[in-house]
């Protein structure tokens, strides 16, 4: 609901009262079917119920599990960095900036998320995380409940039957598990 214009021009709680702990949280559609999801239900302010990035286990500002909302939650300047979109081509990018919406004792120097929309269906979603110290990192995905999920050879991931999506790590300098 809250858009790259929306999201300069909304910077108050009241402005923000439906976000919870999830900066970063995407959805995606193809061909009208929903394979990455908001679930439903999350009746509470929990990082968990986003895809979002936890550290040691742990979510962002706000995730205290409170129902509904805080309205006296300060904006901490997590933003749509820039939107850059070729019509001609169908491609394009959109940054994020999502390091300030983690609490200061974790220790996050910086986190950007990037979406690259390219030809053929291919969006390549980079996330770049840089700490003081080293963390454990864990990205969630949410799917509907009824949505096969299967992790394949390589951690890779296929989500559905037909059409699918498949989710595909590409780490650079560290090791994954699923």
């Amino acid at each position: 609901w809250c858009g790259y214009n929306a999201y300069h021009q909304a910077q108050g709680p009241c402005d923000r009262l439906n976000i919870g702990p999830g900066a970063g949280h995407f959805t995606f559609l193809f061909q009208d079917r929903p394979f990455l999801v908001t679930p439903i239900g999350s009746y509470r302010l929990d990082t968990n119920a986003f895809s979002a990035l936890l550290v040691d286990g742990k979510g962002q500002y706000g995730d205290v599990c409170y129902p509904m909302s805080i309205p006296s939650c300060p904006h901490r300047g997590e933003e749509i960095e820039w939107v850059r979109w070729d019509a001609a081509s169908a491609t394009g990018a959109i940054r994020l900036k999502l390091h300030p919406a983690y609490p200061a004792e974790m220790g996050m120097i910086l986190y950007t998320r990037e979406f690259v929309v390219g030809k053929d269906h291919q969006i390549l979603c980079r996330d770049h995380v840089l700490f003081e110290k080293p963390h454990r990192l864990t990205w969630l995905f949410q799917v509907e409940r009824q949505t096969e999920l299967v992790v394949e050879e390589g951690l890779r991931c296929r989500i559905g039957k037909a059409p699918q999506v498949r989710i595909e790590p590409r780490p650079v300098g560290v090791n994954l598990t699923c």
